[in-house]
């Protein structure tokens, strides 16, 4: 927050916010700089953006985001850099093996897979967007879901969300 303070007394405007503490301190808890610079002119509604942090995430989903189960033989060569289109194959088995692409029913997704673990997808529907972040390591595991989606409930999305990720907390 220090280093972000000085910066906005600089005059930087991208960073006029505050900071936040999200959670009991003797728990899982998050600090966030909030800095909004939305212009809103004659705007219905609220904004609203849902977040769904996911720790300990189930073993057997954890497994799926493990690249060398995707790989064939040919791919398996080390030292040859990064083949783009077995990544882009390997990040849309991943998404539907997960179950993802059904968390986001009809949106544009562009998912990609990490090198040897790990997860990163964003998708796109109408004027929402949803994001997701996956540590798979049995260590440290943590799935993220986020969505500006506007729902007349989020009863269902959170279940299927917590459903299918398992995680313990």
């Amino acid at each position: 927050m220090e280093y972000l303070r000085m910066h906005r007394e600089k005059g930087s405007r991208e960073i006029n916010g505050n900071g936040y503490t999200l959670g009991p301190v003797t728990g899982d808890h998050w600090f966030v700089w909030v800095a909004d610079r939305t212009v809103r002119e004659d705007v219905v509604g609220t904004d609203r953006v849902i977040n769904i942090m996911m720790f300990d995430i189930d073993e057997k989903v954890r497994k799926c985001f493990y690249t060398g189960q995707y790989k064939a033989d040919d791919d398996k060569k080390e030292g040859e850099g990064e083949n783009i289109e077995e990544i882009k194959r390997i990040s849309e088995e991943m998404t539907r093996r997960a179950g993802i692409d059904q968390l986001v029913p009809g949106a544009v997704i562009d998912s990609r897979a990490f090198e040897p673990c790990g997860y990163s997808m964003n998708a796109i529907l109408y004027n929402s967007y949803s994001t997701m972040h996956i540590t798979p390591e049995a260590s440290c595991s943590y799935a993220s879901f986020e969505t500006n989606a506007k729902l007349a409930s989020y009863h269902s999305l959170i279940n299927n969300v917590v459903r299918t990720f398992r995680p313990k907390r």
